[in-house]
């Protein structure tokens, strides 16, 4: 991993509640300050500036990291932010949307990251990447899914157990079951919560993890 400079944006405004603009240096302690790791990258990945808590998040290593510069989601099951961020350029201004994904910690932490445009006049076609750690362990929040989500007893044991595992075989082994069992308490759970894929389900669970929404 390489060491790198990280300059902050000259220019940043934010309308406090009293609609009058905070300074530059300012803003610029409040969100050196902020719980959350906030990151502004360019189209390709390299890191334009980064506060105090990403760059926590850096030197730990288990959630993101800088290769060549280059910000990298190195989290269980994470996409590639190129990718990412590829996707977001390519949207008009009607379809810009923020990108959420659910990643999950070498240690077993939950993160939710947020990326999305971030065109100012000192940044152009640059990105801010957010990420905010969940406050709940992961039987907690299972726990409000299940209830939010009505699942039955057997697959509200399951989705905590799918979660940390993976796969179904190693849930069925723990459990004592067949793989055919867990498969359809998989096959259950994606049905009423709407869900395709296991990252889907990290996904709503970290998201249900969170104080508030990024």
């Amino acid at each position: 991993m390489q060491a790198i400079p990280i300059s902050r944006p000259a220019s940043l405004m934010l309308p406090p509640a009293n609609d009058a603009p905070v300074a530059g240096p300012e803003l610029s302690r409040l969100v050196d300050q902020s719980p959350l790791a906030i990151f502004l990258v360019n189209a390709q990945s390299r890191i334009l500036y980064a506060n105090r808590r990403a760059g926590q998040l850096l030197a730990q290593g288990g959630v993101v990291q800088c290769v060549s510069g280059k910000l990298v989601l190195t989290a269980s099951g994470a996409p590639r932010l190129c990718d990412m961020l590829a996707q977001i350029a390519g949207q008009t201004a009607v379809e810009a949307t923020p990108t959420r994904v659910a990643l999950k910690a070498a240690n077993g932490s939950l993160w939710l990251a947020q990326v999305g445009g971030c065109d100012g006049a000192q940044h152009k076609a640059s990105f801010a990447v957010l990420l905010s750690e969940a406050v709940v362990d992961l039987d907690s929040a299972a726990t409000l899914v299940a209830d939010a989500f009505a699942l039955t007893q057997a697959e509200r044991r399951a989705l905590p157990a799918l979660l940390r595992l993976g796969r179904a075989r190693q849930v069925a082994q723990s459990f004592g079951v067949s793989v055919t069992t867990v498969r359809t308490h998989l096959k259950n759970i994606y049905a009423k919560t709407a869900t395709k894929t296991r990252n889907d389900l990290f996904k709503l669970v970290a998201r249900f993890a969170m104080v508030g929404c990024l």
